[in-house]
């Protein structure tokens, strides 16, 4: 059930960057497009929601059982010290929320960024002959 509004070219980038941070083992990152999809897009499936949330869930078991050099074990850590700050169903939340923030907003981001420098050929042309000569964030003006 992947939406057709999310470039599909681009869906990899934030995919692989927010399982990283995350600390999703490669073999389990599929899903995460669709489930991301699910809880966004205008199709939403709670089903679809409740399958996130029961992998998120072992996800964050495992990673309290076997922490890792990754957010979602160094959050477990802070949430199972004596006095720690997070629950788990905050955990859950706050994991959730990386998933699908992160992913759409990262999606059309560089989206935009893309069709912005498509509409300001002079800008793409800077770009390209001087890509990490300064910060293009705030320049990227297209062209009307």
């Amino acid at each position: 059930m992947r939406s057709t509004s999310s470039p599909p070219s681009l869906l990899p980038i934030p995919l692989l960057v927010i399982s990283e941070l995350l600390g999703v083992p490669e073999e389990d990152r599929e899903p995460f497009v669709t489930w991301a999809d699910a809880v966004n897009g205008t199709e939403h499936d709670p089903e679809v929601t409740q399958e996130a949330y029961a992998y998120l869930r072992k996800l964050v078991a495992d990673k309290r059982a076997d922490p890792a050099d990754d957010l979602l074990s160094a959050l477990s850590v802070v949430a199972a010290e004596e006095g720690g700050s997070l629950s788990e169903t905050e955990l859950l939340h706050n994991a959730m929320l990386l998933l699908v923030a992160g992913y759409d907003t990262t999606v059309y981001l560089i989206a935009n960024t893309v069709l912005a420098l498509l509409q300001a050929p002079e800008q793409l042309a800077e770009v390209r002959e001087n890509p990490g000569s300064r910060d293009w964030g705030w320049q990227c003006r297209p062209t009307r």
